[in-house]
Protein backbone atom coordinates (compact mmCIF):
# COMPACT_ATOMS: atom_id res chain seq x y z
CA UNK A 1 0.00 0.00 0.00
CA UNK A 2 1.25 3.50 -0.84
CA UNK A 3 1.78 5.65 2.25
CA UNK A 4 0.48 9.13 1.65
CA UNK A 5 1.87 12.13 3.46
CA UNK A 6 -0.91 14.65 2.86
CA UNK A 7 -4.43 14.34 4.22
CA UNK A 8 -6.15 15.48 1.02
CA UNK A 9 -4.97 12.36 -0.84
CA UNK A 10 -6.58 9.77 1.43
CA UNK A 11 -10.21 8.60 1.33
CA UNK A 12 -12.17 10.12 4.19
CA UNK A 13 -15.51 9.78 5.93
CA UNK A 14 -17.05 12.97 7.29
CA UNK A 15 -19.48 13.18 10.18
CA UNK A 16 -21.83 15.33 8.09
CA UNK A 17 -22.32 12.45 5.68
CA UNK A 18 -23.44 10.18 8.52
CA UNK A 19 -25.73 12.83 10.03
CA UNK A 20 -27.43 13.57 6.69
CA UNK A 21 -27.93 9.90 5.77
CA UNK A 22 -30.38 9.17 8.65
CA UNK A 23 -29.10 5.62 9.29
CA UNK A 24 -30.91 4.82 12.54
CA UNK A 25 -31.35 1.03 12.65
CA UNK A 26 -30.53 0.51 8.97
CA UNK A 27 -27.56 -0.09 6.69
CA UNK A 28 -26.63 1.70 3.52
CA UNK A 29 -23.70 2.11 1.17
CA UNK A 30 -21.83 5.41 1.15
CA UNK A 31 -18.77 6.50 -0.76
CA UNK A 32 -15.59 7.78 0.82
CA UNK A 33 -14.33 11.03 -0.66
CA UNK A 34 -10.92 12.56 -1.23
CA UNK A 35 -9.90 16.12 -0.41
CA UNK A 36 -11.02 17.27 -3.86
CA UNK A 37 -14.55 15.96 -3.27
CA UNK A 38 -14.20 13.03 -5.66
CA UNK A 39 -15.80 9.74 -4.66
CA UNK A 40 -13.41 6.95 -3.78
CA UNK A 41 -14.15 3.58 -2.13
CA UNK A 42 -17.65 2.39 -1.22
CA UNK A 43 -18.26 1.61 2.45
CA UNK A 44 -21.21 -0.14 4.09
CA UNK A 45 -22.44 1.77 7.14
CA UNK A 46 -24.73 0.28 9.74
CA UNK A 47 -25.86 2.45 12.66
CA UNK A 48 -27.05 1.21 16.02
CA UNK A 49 -27.91 3.94 18.56
CA UNK A 50 -24.59 5.61 19.49
CA UNK A 51 -22.23 3.64 17.26
CA UNK A 52 -21.75 2.73 13.63
CA UNK A 53 -20.14 -0.27 11.97
CA UNK A 54 -18.04 0.37 8.87
CA UNK A 55 -17.27 -2.34 6.33
CA UNK A 56 -14.98 -1.50 3.43
CA UNK A 57 -13.64 -3.88 0.77
CA UNK A 58 -10.25 -2.39 -0.09
CA UNK A 59 -7.43 -3.71 -2.26
CA UNK A 60 -5.33 -4.78 0.73
CA UNK A 61 -8.22 -6.63 2.42
CA UNK A 62 -11.53 -6.07 4.16
CA UNK A 63 -11.73 -3.38 6.83
CA UNK A 64 -14.42 -3.75 9.49
CA UNK A 65 -14.51 -1.36 12.45
CA UNK A 66 -16.94 -0.10 15.05
CA UNK A 67 -16.92 3.67 15.56
CA UNK A 68 -18.67 5.30 18.52
CA UNK A 69 -20.45 8.62 18.19
CA UNK A 70 -20.86 11.47 20.64
CA UNK A 71 -22.55 14.86 20.72
CA UNK A 72 -21.75 18.27 22.16
CA UNK A 73 -24.33 21.03 22.81
CA UNK A 74 -24.20 24.19 20.70
CA UNK A 75 -24.41 27.71 22.14
CA UNK A 76 -27.64 28.60 20.31
CA UNK A 77 -29.43 25.30 20.81
CA UNK A 78 -29.18 21.90 19.24
CA UNK A 79 -26.17 19.61 19.26
CA UNK A 80 -23.24 18.66 17.07
CA UNK A 81 -22.21 15.09 16.28
CA UNK A 82 -18.63 13.79 16.41
CA UNK A 83 -16.72 10.60 15.78
CA UNK A 84 -14.68 9.05 18.57
CA UNK A 85 -11.42 7.94 17.01
CA UNK A 86 -11.11 4.15 17.49
CA UNK A 87 -7.34 4.52 18.09
CA UNK A 88 -7.13 7.40 20.58
CA UNK A 89 -10.77 8.09 21.65
CA UNK A 90 -10.39 11.73 20.60
CA UNK A 91 -13.31 13.67 19.13
CA UNK A 92 -12.94 14.32 15.40
CA UNK A 93 -15.14 15.24 12.47
CA UNK A 94 -13.25 13.28 9.78
CA UNK A 95 -11.91 9.72 9.73
CA UNK A 96 -9.20 8.76 7.24
CA UNK A 97 -8.70 5.29 5.81
CA UNK A 98 -5.14 3.94 5.73
CA UNK A 99 -5.11 0.28 6.78
CA UNK A 100 -7.88 1.18 9.22
CA UNK A 101 -10.01 4.19 10.06
CA UNK A 102 -8.43 6.82 12.29
CA UNK A 103 -8.15 10.56 12.87
CA UNK A 104 -5.53 12.74 11.19
CA UNK A 105 -3.20 12.61 14.19
CA UNK A 106 -3.25 8.82 14.51
CA UNK A 107 -2.79 8.41 10.74
CA UNK A 108 0.27 10.75 10.92
CA UNK A 109 -0.99 12.98 8.14
CA UNK A 110 0.01 16.54 7.30
CA UNK A 111 -1.65 19.44 5.49
CA UNK A 112 -0.21 20.34 2.10
CA UNK A 113 0.08 23.99 3.16
CA UNK A 114 2.65 23.00 5.80
CA UNK A 115 5.10 22.18 2.99
CA UNK A 116 4.48 25.27 0.87
CA UNK A 117 7.06 28.02 0.52
CA UNK A 118 6.11 31.55 1.69
CA UNK A 119 5.65 32.64 -1.93
CA UNK A 120 3.23 29.77 -2.63
CA UNK A 121 1.22 30.64 0.50
CA UNK A 122 1.09 34.28 -0.60
CA UNK A 123 -0.23 33.24 -4.01
CA UNK A 124 -2.86 30.97 -2.45
CA UNK A 125 -4.10 33.85 -0.27
CA UNK A 126 -4.15 36.24 -3.25
CA UNK A 127 -6.22 33.79 -5.31
CA UNK A 128 -8.60 33.34 -2.38
CA UNK A 129 -9.17 37.12 -2.19
CA UNK A 130 -9.65 37.37 -5.95
CA UNK A 131 -12.37 34.72 -5.78
CA UNK A 132 -14.26 37.06 -3.44
CA UNK A 133 -13.78 40.49 -5.04
CA UNK A 134 -11.94 39.88 -8.32
CA UNK A 135 -13.29 39.46 -11.87
CA UNK A 136 -10.78 36.68 -12.60
CA UNK A 137 -7.82 34.88 -11.04
CA UNK A 138 -5.06 36.97 -12.64
CA UNK A 139 -3.11 38.60 -9.81
CA UNK A 140 -2.13 41.72 -11.78
CA UNK A 141 -5.71 42.65 -12.80
CA UNK A 142 -7.82 45.20 -10.87
CA UNK A 143 -10.53 44.30 -8.37
CA UNK A 144 -14.29 44.57 -8.63
CA UNK A 145 -16.51 46.88 -6.55
CA UNK A 146 -18.05 45.37 -3.41
CA UNK A 147 -20.33 42.46 -4.40
CA UNK A 148 -23.89 42.17 -3.21
CA UNK A 149 -24.04 41.32 0.49
CA UNK A 150 -20.52 42.56 1.34
CA UNK A 151 -20.07 45.70 3.40
CA UNK A 152 -17.83 48.51 2.20
CA UNK A 153 -15.70 48.15 5.33
CA UNK A 154 -15.07 44.48 4.60
CA UNK A 155 -14.23 45.27 0.97
CA UNK A 156 -11.68 47.88 2.05
CA UNK A 157 -10.06 45.38 4.42
CA UNK A 158 -9.72 42.79 1.64
CA UNK A 159 -8.46 45.39 -0.85
CA UNK A 160 -5.83 46.68 1.59
CA UNK A 161 -4.68 43.15 2.38
CA UNK A 162 -4.55 42.33 -1.33
CA UNK A 163 -2.47 45.42 -2.18
CA UNK A 164 0.05 44.81 0.60
CA UNK A 165 0.30 41.09 -0.10
CA UNK A 166 0.69 41.58 -3.86
CA UNK A 167 3.57 43.98 -3.27
CA UNK A 168 5.35 41.41 -1.11
CA UNK A 169 4.56 38.65 -3.62
CA UNK A 170 6.10 40.54 -6.55
CA UNK A 171 9.12 41.47 -4.42
CA UNK A 172 9.58 37.82 -3.49
CA UNK A 173 9.36 36.88 -7.18
CA UNK A 174 12.43 38.96 -7.94
CA UNK A 175 14.48 36.57 -5.76
CA UNK A 176 13.04 33.13 -6.47
CA UNK A 177 15.70 31.23 -4.48
CA UNK A 178 13.75 29.60 -1.66
CA UNK A 179 16.81 28.64 0.36
CA UNK A 180 18.46 32.02 0.68
CA UNK A 181 19.19 33.36 4.14
CA UNK A 182 16.81 36.33 3.93
CA UNK A 183 13.83 34.31 2.70
CA UNK A 184 10.70 35.50 4.58
CA UNK A 185 8.77 33.20 6.83
CA UNK A 186 4.98 33.07 7.08
CA UNK A 187 5.12 35.04 10.33
CA UNK A 188 7.19 37.80 8.68
CA UNK A 189 4.95 38.52 5.70
CA UNK A 190 1.75 38.16 7.72
CA UNK A 191 3.03 40.79 10.16
CA UNK A 192 3.97 43.11 7.28
CA UNK A 193 0.55 42.71 5.69
CA UNK A 194 -1.16 43.37 9.03
CA UNK A 195 0.89 46.54 9.54
CA UNK A 196 0.11 47.79 6.03
CA UNK A 197 -3.61 47.18 6.56
CA UNK A 198 -3.57 49.16 9.81
CA UNK A 199 -1.77 52.06 8.13
CA UNK A 200 -4.22 52.10 5.21
CA UNK A 201 -7.18 52.00 7.58
CA UNK A 202 -5.73 54.86 9.62
CA UNK A 203 -5.15 56.95 6.48
CA UNK A 204 -8.72 56.35 5.27
CA UNK A 205 -10.36 57.54 8.46
CA UNK A 206 -11.41 61.23 8.45
CA UNK A 207 -9.34 63.31 10.77
CA UNK A 208 -11.32 65.21 13.34
CA UNK A 209 -10.40 68.80 13.90
CA UNK A 210 -9.59 69.71 17.43
CA UNK A 211 -11.84 72.46 18.83
CA UNK A 212 -10.01 75.70 19.53
CA UNK A 213 -8.89 76.00 23.09
CA UNK A 214 -10.77 78.68 24.97
CA UNK A 215 -9.14 80.44 27.87
CA UNK A 216 -11.51 80.74 30.82
CA UNK A 217 -12.60 84.29 31.57
CA UNK A 218 -11.30 85.69 34.78
CA UNK A 219 -13.83 87.21 37.16
CA UNK A 220 -13.48 91.01 37.70
CA UNK A 221 -11.19 91.94 40.52
CA UNK A 222 -12.97 93.12 43.67
CA UNK A 223 -12.09 96.70 44.73
CA UNK A 224 -9.69 97.17 47.55
CA UNK A 225 -11.22 98.10 50.91
CA UNK A 226 -11.51 101.86 51.37
CA UNK A 227 -11.15 102.65 47.63
CA UNK A 228 -13.61 105.06 45.97
CA UNK A 229 -16.15 103.38 43.66
CA UNK A 230 -15.51 103.87 39.91
CA UNK A 231 -17.91 105.98 37.98
CA UNK A 232 -19.90 104.25 35.26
Amino acid sequence: MIRYKFEDRLPRLEIGTIADADLEGSATTLHLKTGDGEESLPVIVRRNSSKITLTCHAGWGDVRQTIYLTQTPCHFGGSRAWFLCPLCDRRCGILYLTKQFGCRRCSKLRYASQYESPRERMRRRLIKIRKLIGPDLVIGHPLNPPPKGMSVKRWHELADEYAALRKLYFREGEKPCAWREDAPTARDWKQKVRTAMEQADEARRPRRRKPPSRTPRRPPASPAPGAAPQAR
